[in-house]
């Protein structure tokens, strides 16, 4: 799986370097599948624990306990590491939202929200701290999360429409990507809670999210 190229600028001469996420090779055995889920486990570890400025391909490879021939093997840098373990969770992401498509048709918006709210504080957090940190500081990652937050926008734009709100289209389509944005942030904030947290966090969240509906849209969101 490829991630294509970011863009870094090069400040000495003023141009724009680029700076490679793909994958080099996928890991195509069991072994090297292994191999390649420790090497995004300690990258995550390092960002977790010690912070971005320590995130390195030989401390990733001193961590997750290869060598550093091994590491290039598969990544050519720590961006296109921290690249793959983005892409790993916006897959779990995404298959909240097969679920909140797969809901009958006359489902509220609040009913999906609350679905897709369900479905990611009840999944393991695949270092959804790290990818959070990753996405400011490495901004050629974000293209890997606009996918999925387009996605997201465009499931409640749809429910909305559908729920009879009457902004116009362009007028929905920024209320859309605005709750779509506090629901990933708030989802961020409930991963980033200890565990025993996450039920109460996850009601308030969602208290927050009905007041925001009903803010944008001038219309009453009830707990249905």
């Amino acid at each position: 799986m490829g991630y294509g190229i970011g863009v870094k600028s090069d400040s000495k001469k003023g141009t724009k370097k680029k700076v490679p996420i793909s994958a080099r090779r996928q890991p195509m055995t069991p072994q090297s599948r292994e191999t390649v889920s420790r090497i995004r486990q300690a990258a995550a570890w390092i960002v977790e624990n010690e912070g971005l400025p320590r995130l390195s391909s030989n401390r990733i490879a001193h961590i997750a306990g290869v060598s550093i021939g091994t590491v290039y093997k598969f990544f050519p840098n720590k961006q296109a590491i921290m690249a793959s373990v983005v892409t790993e969770w916006s897959a779990e992401r995404g298959k909240s939202l097969d679920a909140i498509e797969n809901l009958d048709p006359s489902a509220s918006l609040s009913q999906r929200i609350e679905l897709w709210f369900h479905h990611l504080t009840y999944t393991p957090a695949i270092h959804v701290v790290s990818m959070s940190r990753a996405l400011r500081f490495y901004p050629e990652l974000r293209d890997i999360d606009e996918a999925y937050q387009k996605r997201v926008a465009g499931i409640i734009e749809t429910a909305l429409r559908r729920d009879g709100c009457q902004l116009d289209k362009r007028a929905l389509n920024r209320v859309a990507r605005q709750i779509s944005a506090l629901g990933s942030h708030l989802l961020s904030q409930i991963h980033a809670s200890v565990e025993s947290d996450r039920e109460e966090l996850m009601q308030w969240s969602l208290r927050i999210m009905r007041a925001a509906i009903s803010d944008a849209t001038n219309e009453e969101y009830s707990n249905d």
